[in-house]
Formats: structure tokens, sequence, C-alpha cells
């Protein structure tokens, strides 16, 4: 189990000087990578034997976030292994030690030359496997149909990661980004789940559709008529 404390600087939030869902991803991607690296599943383990981590679903549900300026802690472990599955957990912190959310994720390994699944990838190392009481319970598969197009976007270059992939952060913000300022100013998404689906590199296309069903959303990005994600946004009112 790895804790990490954080500063919401002001390239972190929004207009309501709250952390933005984007930066918490990012910030929940760095305290996982570094927690890999200590249970010797890091970079010597996998990048430099031909594997790389992906995420394929994350769920994270916040009854707070984070202000401007504030200080919040990230907790982050492992969660066992099932085959070629490594759920991971997290759970955050405000700087009084109050838990104001819980999140869950699936990873994989995959072949940095063939992309697919690598299944005897650390099979002869131990997975760790740590549980809490009251942890987000697993993300499950989103079936929604595509719904109402709304844009399209290139994936450029500050786009993708270190495998030459449309990070996972980014898909994040292209959900955030088909949003006006009138939906944040009246809502607060409490809940938001996300089905990684296919690998984008620089220079694609994705096509984005929304469907609204009261206080839930749910997005998709397609490329080549092909689903690339799938999103489900739970709302509240904002007070």
């Amino acid at each position: 189990m790895r804790s990490e404390k954080f500063i919401v600087e002001s390239s972190d939030t929004d207009v309501s000087m709250h952390l933005k869902l984007s930066s918490l991803f990012r910030m929940m991607q760095d305290a996982a990578t570094n927690n890999a690296e200590e249970i010797g599943f890091g970079k010597r383990e996998t990048l430099d034997k031909g594997y790389f981590w992906v995420i394929t679903r994350y769920s994270v549900t916040l009854k707070e976030y984070p202000e401007y300026l504030n200080e919040f802690e990230i907790i982050t472990y492992p969660c066992g292994r099932n085959k070629f599955i490594y759920p991971r957990n997290f759970i955050f912190k405000n700087k009084q030690g109050k838990i104001i959310g819980t999140a869950s994720s699936i990873w994989t390994l995959l072949h940095k030359d063939t992309h697919r699944i690598a299944l005897h990838a650390l099979e002869d190392s131990e997975a760790p496997e740590e549980h809490v009481e009251g942890e987000e319970p697993l993300p499950q598969r989103i079936d929604v149909n595509d719904g109402e197009f709304v844009e399209e976007r290139i994936v450029r270059y500050s786009d993708v990661d270190l495998n030459g992939h449309l990070n996972n952060t980014k898909y994040i913000e292209y959900i955030l980004d088909i949003h006006d300022n009138e939906f944040f100013k009246a809502n607060i998404i409490s809940n938001i789940t996300i089905n990684y689906e296919r690998e984008l590199s620089m220079g694609n296309k994705i096509q984005i559709f929304i469907k609204k069903e009261q206080n839930v959303e749910f997005i998709v990005g397609k490329a080549e008529n092909q689903r690339v994600f799938t999103a489900r946004l739970t709302l509240q009112k904002r007070q």
C-alpha cells in the first residue's frame, strides 16, 4: 500500500477552484506507477522486457473535490491477480484524514511488439493482494448505444504517452471537454466509470457521442466505426 500527498495547483483546477477529474486521473496514474516500482512490477520487470501496462477499466467515486491549494492524499494498493488481470484500488483523503472518495481499476500487460495480452508476463512474481473495508467495487462493463454525435477530435502529440498511445487521462479530458461552463456550474460528477476498449495513436480521429438519462450521461468514443471507449457519468446538482 502506497500513500502520496498532493497539492492542488492552479493547473489542476477548473473555474470552480476545485480539482479537475483529469488531474486526479493523472495523479492516480503516477501513484500507481510508483507503487508498481515498489512491488517489483515496474519498468525493469515490464518495459525493459518488452511489456507495457494498460488500464482497461476505471471507476472513481468522489464525495467531495479537493479545493485549490489544499493538500489531499491518494492511497493505492494492488488487489492480487486473476490470470492476466491485475486489479488496483485507491482511497482519497482530505488533509484532515477524512475519506472523500474511492476508486478501482483493472490493469493488464501487453506485448510491446504485438499489442497482444502478455499471458505469461510476471507469472513467476507474486502479486500482492490487499483489501480494505468500504473499497470501490471493481468497474463493470458498460453496455449502451452510441447516442447523439457531439464532435470529432484528432489525437495530437501532447495527447500520447511513452507507449505512443492516447494516455488514459486524455480520454477523461475529451469527455469533460464536450460540456460547457453551464454544465459544470450546475453539476458535480459524483462517479465516472470508463471502459477503455481500443488504443489510439497520434493522428487518429475519434468521434464522440452522448446519451442522457436523468442524472446519468453515457459518453462513447469511436474511431473507424469501432468503439474506443465507453463512459458513464453520474451527476449531482451543485449546491
